[in-house]
């Protein structure tokens, strides 16, 4: 019998704050870079937040690097960023990790759901740590025999969903992104929740999937619809207006849904049949759609020539990954000479693994891995050999992050 292929991980884009695992010296990568400072494991999957990365093992163990002001990396205490992998000390064996731009969630195989970072908005759910940060991970015990399966970040709140099907959120209720409604009073419609509470409104539902953009959240429930709610102002939930939604809302438009991505403000989501489907802001490209200016896709629109086994958001720019494990990226490219209110420096980007900074407006090939600090390896060879492949992958604020199976 032969060996599984080892599974590593691979970092590119802007390097702040040591995000990208390379080590303090590493600025920014226009290529995905294996990441060498992470030991001899089996990486089974990747999650990257506003400026840190999270790395998860097929044993449940977590490595966590970069931005660490408030504590998001669950380690390193004393440690404003940390520039290599190290490991998160949690009880209990971690099956998904969710990463919001301060925070960080873990979920483990228990069904239980554990916090670090900041918790300003209440975006951790524990009452005793009320706008603290929270440097160690610590149990959200609201939660505790909910059997959680699945969770989200967005940048400032959480989701969760039972196994039943039932969908709790908390944090930053700014535009009505927890989903919990309108209020009488206007002040009440953004309130934040310190606590997880359960979405009504999807209770006669069987919630399946979650995803949270950076003000925006949505669901597909177990017929393949999808219910949408929070930042509308970019046509981003893909409904017939442009405004905020405080209560969950179906989009008509979408249907047999398999997934969703949702980014700064655009969304993405993928078929049964694998062809994926952009909406909201074009800025810098992100929809993939081939316009060549930052008009909004009003509703939910096939993205030309491209099926899909799995797609992320990050601020900016999109990625799918497509059959055989080839890896498209398309959108925002680079910092330099696109800045944003939210950046902290001005490095240059690099995101899109395509060997500059510049946007791409649709969707192209990832072809090159870089193997170190010198050497690149084509994917694919003249002679059809295929050297690599993506498994998953994930977009963070202005970086990228795959998990790659070397093929010999």
């Amino acid at each position: 019998m032969s060996t599984p292929a080892r599974r590593l991980l691979a970092c590119w884009g802007n390097g702040d704050f040591g995000r990208l695992g390379h080590g303090i010296e590493c600025l920014s990568e226009e290529f995905p870079r294996l990441c060498a400072a992470l030991p001899e494991i089996s990486v089974s999957h990747v999650i990257c937040g506003g400026a840190h990365t999270t790395v998860t093992t097929a044993e449940g163990n977590v490595w966590a690097f970069g931005l660490n002001d408030a504590g998001q990396l669950g380690h390193s205490v004393e440690a404003t960023f940390v520039p290599v992998p190290r490991i998160v000390p949690l009880p209990e064996p971690v099956s998904q990790v969710a990463a919001g731009h301060y925070h960080t969630l873990f979920l483990t195989q228990a069904g239980n759901v554990w916090a670090c970072g900041r918790n300003h908005r209440g975006q951790l759910g524990v009452s005793g740590a009320a706008a603290c940060d929270v440097r160690h991970p610590i149990k959200i015990p609201e939660l505790a025999g909910a059997d959680v399966v699945s969770i989200a970040a967005g940048a400032e709140h959480s989701l969760a969903v039972t196994r039943g099907g039932e969908v709790y959120s908390w944090g930053c209720g700014g535009h009505g992104r927890l989903g919990h409604g309108k209020a009488s009073i206007r002040r009440l419609l953004n309130r934040d929740e310190k606590l997880p509470r359960l979405v009504k409104a999807l209770a006669p539902l069987r919630v399946e999937r979650l995803a949270a953009g950076h003000m925006h959240s949505g669901c597909v429930d177990s017929d393949g619809y999808v219910h949408v709610w929070g930042y509308g102002r970019f046509w981003q939930l893909g409904l017939t207006k442009d405004e905020d939604v405080s209560a969950p809302q179906q989009v008509a438009s979408l249907h047999s849904i398999r997934s969703l991505a949702f980014g700064g403000s655009h969304s993405l989501a993928i078929q049964h049949d694998g062809r994926v489907l952009a909406w909201g802001a074009n800025q810098n490209g992100s929809l993939g759609l081939g316009r060549d200016d930052d008009q909004t896709a009003r509703v939910p629109t096939a993205v030309a020539n491209l099926r899909a086994d799995q797609v992320a958001a990050g601020w900016k720019h999109s990625l799918a990954v497509g059959a055989g494990g080839r890896l498209f990226t398309w959108g925002w490219g680079g910092s330099m000479g696109t800045p944003s209110a939210y950046e902290q420096q001005l490095t240059s980007g690099g995101q899109l693994g395509l060997g500059n900074d510049f946007d791409y407006w649709i969707h192209t090939n990832v072809e090159w891995l870089q193997l170190d600090e010198v050497d690149l390896i084509k994917q694919s060879t003249r002679d059809g050999h295929q050297a690599w492949r993506v498994v998953q992958a994930s977009c963070g604020f202005n970086h990228t992050a795959a998990v790659i199976e070397m093929l010999g």
